[in-house]
């Protein structure tokens, strides 16, 4: 495989990463942020975005706006990893906020500070109760991160941040002595890691936290961790976790997370390469479809409505599976399952670089709204639509059709498993 790695530092993992691509016998390209403008990666089988954002955010000559368009052509052209959606979640912590309340995963409340929010903000405050976090919107490493317990350290701290640039967060309290990075790849958990709280709220190993494996982690902690990492499209991310009072809460998605060689003598093996295994492993290798058509297929429901969602697809070359997929999505409607099984299809599609594919589902609902047959008024459905959408413009030729369930047994059943 002919494989890209865009970055904004080289440092330890960059290189561990073109070394095992390499031993693999890949053949491996670097690009530094400043030099992917509108330069085409269609060549290219897989790009693996390495964009940092505590680099960035101290970088003056980063645009964001173009960088952010950049990952959008690619991502029309070759496999991103990670997904341009999950690096929204990366650059914007604000757009990771709103996202995860979209999907109802537990997180500190979050306003942007802009002009109007600032005549404001002692309401805000009252909303939020001290303490509460001054943070920037791209960040890393807990850069600029501050915890304010009154309003002369609220403005203390908003003294030296950019108006529209920067949140105020609810701040949570944990009630253990740690917080867990929770490291996921393509659905599978591959290590989780403690970080000890300084000053008993902040996690953060180039600040002086201590990095610690854990015995047993909750199955609710590893269990969030998977179904955020879904929601935001991510095929890795490290994330953040708490435990409050009221369970685990996500405090941060690093879908560019960053690692050092102190992780091999930890966890016993080398974090980059078993993330690179994953990822290889599930990327697809481009198939001839010059002159194939291909039909697919996708089925979701919530148990009970709502309730826990499950969705299931496959996709056939002839009478032939080329993919399948089996996957619990968290909680919502049965719209949302269709919705989501839809999405999760079309990305198979996508990545497969598939020219042309007949799609059917057993949803008249939103084979008639993805048509334009039929408005949408909730504005959940009309996100979801929209993420539909922009895959289906990747797609030359498609064409989406209602079938009866009875014609769709095989995406059904795998929606059940």
């Amino acid at each position: 495989m002919r494989i890209a790695i865009l970055y904004n530092s080289f440092d330890w993992c960059e290189q561990e990463m073109t070394n095992y691509l390499i031993k693999k016998e890949h053949t491996v390209e670097q690009f530094h942020v400043n030099t992917i403008h509108d330069k085409s990666f269609k060549g290219f089988d897989l790009v693996l975005n390495r964009i940092m954002p505590s680099y960035a955010a101290r970088d003056p000559y980063f645009n964001m706006t173009k960088f952010m368009n950049s990952l959008m052509s690619i991502s029309k052209e070759t496999d991103l990893v990670n997904s341009y959606e999950a690096a929204n979640v990366d650059y914007n912590k604000y757009y990771a906020s709103n996202l995860m309340k979209y999907y109802k995963i537990p997180t500190p409340s979050t306003y942007l500070l802009t002009e109007p929010i600032m005549d404001d903000i002692d309401q805000i405050i009252n909303k939020l109760n001290y303490p509460v976090i001054i943070k920037p919107t791209l960040s890393g490493r807990s850069r600029g991160v501050v915890k304010c317990i009154n309003r002369l350290e609220v403005d203390t701290a908003l003294n030296h941040v950019k108006i529209d640039h920067t949140l105020i967060q609810e701040f949570i309290q944990s009630t253990e002595h740690v917080d867990y990075r929770v490291c996921v790849c393509n659905d599978e958990v591959i290590f989780t890691v403690t970080r000890s709280l300084i000053d008993g709220w902040l996690g953060c190993i180039s600040k002086g936290s201590i990095m610690s494996q854990p015995g047993d982690v909750p199955e609710e902690v590893t269990a969030l961790a998977i179904n955020v990492t879904k929601r935001i499209r991510a095929a890795v991310n490290g994330v953040d976790i708490i435990i409050s009072k009221d369970g685990p809460v996500v405090i941060e998605n690093n879908p560019t997370p960053n690692f050092s060689p102190k992780y091999i003598s930890l966890l016993g093996f080398n974090p980059i390469k078993r993330i690179m295994k994953t990822i290889l492993d599930s990327t697809p290798t481009p198939i001839d479809v010059i002159s194939k058509s291909f039909k697919a297929y996708f089925d979701g429901s919530a148990t009970p409505n709502p309730g826990e969602i499950n969705i299931g697809g496959c996709i056939k070359n002839g009478d032939t599976n080329i993919f399948k997929f089996s996957k619990n999505m968290g909680r919502g409607t049965n719209s949302e399952a269709e919705y989501l099984a839809l999405i999760e299809i079309l990305g198979k599609i996508v990545s497969l670089k598939i020219q042309k594919v007949k799609i059917f589902g057993d949803s008249q609902l939103i084979v008639n709204q993805i048509n334009g047959r039929y408005r949408i008024k909730q504005d959940n459905m009309k996100h979801l639509s929209r993420r539909a959408k922009a895959l289906l413009s990747h797609i030359p030729e498609w064409k989406l059709s209602w079938i009866k369930r009875s014609k769709n047994r095989e995406a059904d059943a795998l929606s059940k498993q």
